[in-house]
């Protein structure tokens, strides 16, 4: 991603996340086991304190 330019790296980035999220959520329906989406700003111990 070093060779684009910054917005679209980000739009890459995104795309891709959005992709494998999606995957993830597909994996998960059948098997019956519960996906719960946080925001990962809050994962880390810097995000607990800011």
């Amino acid at each position: 991603m070093a060779q684009f330019s910054p917005k679209l790296a980000r739009m890459l980035s995104g795309l891709l996340y959005s992709k494998y999220r999606q995957l993830l959520e597909a994996k998960c329906f059948p098997a019956g086991v519960e996906l719960i989406m946080i925001n990962a700003a809050w994962t880390s111990s810097i995000g607990a304190v800011k």
